[in-house]
């Protein structure tokens, strides 16, 4: 198909505004029931990001507007094994598009009648054709695509009778990279049990899991680095680390991002007591976190930015909220309304008397200005009597705490994230007024579709914490066993439940650990399937993330397997869980 030209005649027309990219002429059309666009990447290599749907008439396409979203399903059929990118393969540039096996569950319905002839026939995914999944896009240089369009190549391979669903979103960050998620074609229904399902702190209700766009956008406010690391911290990372195996596992591209908060009032305050400076002490305590999450097989997130390197970004944001009514300036410093958030409580659902109290509490309570207008109102923007300090319009000064996450939240994952979470502490104030804030800066309601909070961690019936200095700390705890029986133990409760540490319980932690190895370790390594012992081990996870019901299916269904169950047994328990 040229420019400006028409095709097809009387049936579904390949709509080609913007269609062709800057040096192209010409385009094939795949099939006349699909039609393609293409609008700009804004990729530094020059790619152009295809967005394709079925079409066959306006009434259809009216029709399958108003029909719901449909939850993410990760399981996959008997005869299609599941598979996934390893960690070692994020972020390359593919020569060839790559399709992997799908991830629906084909009802009765599609066995005749019009969705039988619409369903693809099942392939190789060697082959890149018939398979609905995911579909890679090239993303390598212009002599590769140049040499690939004169063997005859296609650009991206595509599916008969798929959607490619949501916009195109451009993601900020030097590992920008894009991968796109094909759904289903309507003809193909989806049970309830075989859908992700998530526990939504802001709903109080379990829910089934719908992304907005190809890729799962997921944040997690991440450590402020002034002491070692302790299994309060381990155990909320290691439950977002199964939570991104998990859809990776599936095929589902996941753009993680984690924020380090390299400066706070903990780390001034630890930084003169120790009489070091503030900027090597974060080094120091940031790549220490980082050797103890590495020893535990933690899935690094795609980006992980610094406060200190954000502050324009920052600026620009407390701009925003300044043009819209929602902040004012006092003394030097920068406050936000909540009176200017209509739905300020929703998350945490506190009463104002408890707000004030928790408040109270807070590390950078002293800084606070009490001529404030509302004693809830926060600083975005704070003035400092010393210390570091950054220039701005308003005057020197440092960003507030929850201004930072958001920022960095809005620059590197877009105004709306599918999942954010962190620990049970932070529901209030951080996570109240990270929503305030960013919903009245950008006007996009939800600013988050999921919060999920991972119950504190105890010792001796108090919460492990740095200021209150009652902790384990990672290295410790790994000095006495492998990191394997660390992880099974933090994963052997479910993740919203507070989590008391008992030195017995990790005891056996190890001696089971030894065991699972042991069973698995003459099995080869996947792929994981789909037998009933599988998909036990997977409804366990898809069920708001039960990864204690999943290792104990794990341990149970190991001693009796045949040899293609523990195949797949043995890449859950690696490849997800991290247990073996």
């Amino acid at each position: 198909m040229a420019r400006d030209e028409r095709v097809l005649r009387r049936q579904a027309r390949a709509v080609q505004a913007g269609l062709l990219g800057a040096r192209e002429e010409r385009v094939g059309v795949v099939r006349p029931l699909l039609f393609t666009q293409r609008g700009g990447a804004g990729s530094r290599h020059g790619c152009a990001a295809c967005r394709a749907s079925c079409a066959r008439g306006r009434a259809r396409d009216a029709a399958r507007r108003r029909s719901p979203r449909r939850g993410l399903s990760l399981h996959r059929r008997a005869r299609a094994p599941r598979t996934g990118l390893s960690p070692a393969h994020r972020g390359t540039h593919r020569g060839r598009a790559r399709v992997l096996p799908p991830r629906w569950r084909p009802s009765p319905r599609t066995r005749g009648g019009r969705c039988a002839r619409r369903a693809p026939a099942r392939a190789s995914a060697s082959r890149g054709q018939g398979a609905r999944g995911p579909v890679r896009e090239c993303r390598s240089s212009s002599r590769c695509r140049a040499a690939r369009a004169r063997s005859g190549s296609p650009r991206a391979r595509r599916t008969r009778g798929t959607a490619r669903s949501g916009p195109p979103r451009c993601v900020a960050g030097p590992r920008a990279w894009r991968r796109d998620l094909v759904s289903a074609a309507p003809c193909a229904r989806i049970s309830s049990a075989e859908v992700l399902r998530l526990y939504d702190t802001r709903r109080r209700e379990t829910f089934a899991f719908r992304p907005r766009g190809r890729t799962v956008t997921m944040y997690v406010c991440g450590v402020t680095p002034y002491d070692t690391t302790h299994l309060g911290h381990a155990r909320t990372f290691l439950v977002f680390d199964v939570l991104a195996r998990l859809l990776e596992s599936g095929g589902v591209a996941v753009r993680y991002a984690q924020n380090v908060t390299d400066v706070d009032e903990s780390i001034l305050q630890r930084a003169a007591r120790d009489g070091v400076d503030w900027r090597a002490l974060g080094r120091r305590e940031e790549r220490a976190f980082l050797d103890d999450m590495d020893r535990l097989g933690w899935r690094r997130p795609d980006v992980m930015p610094h406060a200190t390197r954000e502050i324009p970004t920052m600026r620009g944001l407390i701009d925003q909220l300044i043009a819209r009514g929602a902040a004012y300036r006092l003394e030097g410093s920068v406050y936000f309304s909540v009176a200017r958030a209509p739905h300020y409580g929703e998350l945490s659902r506190y009463s104002r008397a408890k707000m004030r109290r928790i408040l109270a509490e807070q590390d950078d309570a002293r800084l606070d200005d009490p001529r404030r207008r509302d004693p809830l109102d926060f600083a975005l923007w704070r003035r400092v009597p010393s210390g570091p300090a950054w220039p701005s319009r308003f005057g020197a000064g440092r960003p507030g705490w929850h201004l930072e996450c958001s920022a960095m939240a809005l620059r590197h994952l877009g105004d709306h994230i599918d999942i954010h979470g962190g620990g049970s502490d932070l529901v209030y104030p951080h996570h109240e007024n990270e929503i305030a804030q960013s919903e009245t800066a950008t006007g996009t309601r939800p600013f988050v579709t999921f919060w999920l909070h991972a119950g504190p961690v105890r010792l001796g019936g108090r919460k492990m914490s740095k200021s209150d200095g009652n902790m384990v700390f990672v290295r410790d705890a790994l000095a006495r066993g492998t990191p394997q029986a660390l992880r099974l133990y933090l994963l052997d409760r479910h993740y919203r439940r507070p989590f008391d540490h008992v030195e017995d319980r990790l005891a056996k932690a190890r001696t089971r650990a030894a065991a699972l190895a042991d069973r698995l370790a003459g099995a080869p390594m996947g792929p994981i399937g789909g037998d009933a012992a599988t998909r036990e081990v997977l409804t366990a996870l898809e069920d708001d993330l039960h990864t204690e019901r999943a290792i104990r299916a794990v341990e149970r269904l190991a001693r009796r397997a045949p040899p293609t169950t523990l195949a797949s047994l043995a890449a859950l328990a690696r490849t997800v869980l991290g247990i073996y």
